[in-house]
């Protein structure tokens, strides 16, 4: 699900911000922005609404994915009673992504 832009950004500086964070997030975890972006925005999305400081936001949203793309989200982060959805869909789009060269395919 992708977010109201206006709503989840508060300026264009936080959106590039968020939007540098999910490119990166991409190059590590080898997956494509259709993968990520959902649940960056899903984990920002509820992580805002508890956080008193939003500059390092983007930091924690990607250590949480990071967690997520591992398996190690053990309902830790308050808020995210969802992780384990966030998880599967992760595991799912890596699942579904075609190998790329010199890599072994998906369930080897």
């Amino acid at each position: 699900m992708l977010f109201d832009q206006m709503t989840l950004y508060a300026n264009e500086s936080e959106k590039n911000q968020h939007n540098n964070a999910i490119r990166q997030l991409c190059e590590e975890l080898a997956e494509n922005e259709e993968a990520i972006r959902p649940v960056y925005e899903e984990i920002l999305l509820e992580m805002k609404k508890q956080a008193r400081i939003k500059e390092f936001l983007s930091i924690l949203v990607c250590r949480t994915i990071r967690d997520l793309a591992r398996g190690h989200v053990e309902g830790s982060y308050p808020g995210l009673a969802d992780s384990r959805t966030m998880r599967f869909r992760l595991h799912q789009q890596h699942a579904l992504r075609p190998a790329r060269p010199g890599e072994p395919a998906s369930g080897e």
